[in-house]
């Protein structure tokens, strides 16, 4: 995987990069895999509901890092971070939400709006003709059809999600 590559390949660190947050700025995950590579720290971005956008690791952190984890749940972060702290120092960053339901997708349309120096040319076309809805009454399949018009590829590999650009 990832990590295996950063040690034999002579990368400092390895981040893993939530398929659903794609308004995570890479400025923000530079910093983190310079805290990684630089300093050996791990850092890790929690989000709202529970788990998290944004995982880097030191090269020499190994993958069970990741054992043990309750994946998609309330309790993500808890447990990873629990994992993380057994086997480096760790940062956290500020708590951010990523893409899950239709209120977090109304939440990046205000943030898309609101912002205009936010690196979100896809997301800025959809939302040209996006228009919010009420949670209740949505589809599930909206956020991930969203996700996937904005440009995202969306991957499912040994039951853990990816994303390539």
């Amino acid at each position: 995987g990832g990590l295996e590559l950063a040690r034999t390949g002579g990368a400092g660190a390895v981040a893993f990069v939530g398929m659903d947050s794609p308004h995570l700025s890479a400025a923000e995950v530079s910093r983190a895999l310079t805290l990684s590579a630089s300093e050996s720290l791990g850092y890790i971005k929690p989000a709202r509901d529970g788990g998290y956008m944004l995982i880097s690791l030191p090269a020499a952190v190994g993958g069970e890092v990741f054992e043990g984890v309750e994946w998609s749940s309330e309790v993500t972060f808890a447990t990873q971070i629990r994992q993380l702290c057994s086997r480096t120092e760790v940062r956290v960053g500020e708590v951010g939400f990523d893409i899950d339901s239709v209120a977090d997708l109304n939440s990046l349309h205000e943030l898309v709006v609101q912002s205009s120096g936010l690196e979100l040319k896809e997301c800025r076309e959809f939302f040209k003709t996006y228009k919010p809805k009420d949670e209740t009454k949505a589809n599930p399949n909206v956020v991930l059809t969203a996700l996937l018009l904005m440009g995202f590829t969306v991957g499912f590999a040994i039951g853990k999600a990816r994303y390539k650009r």
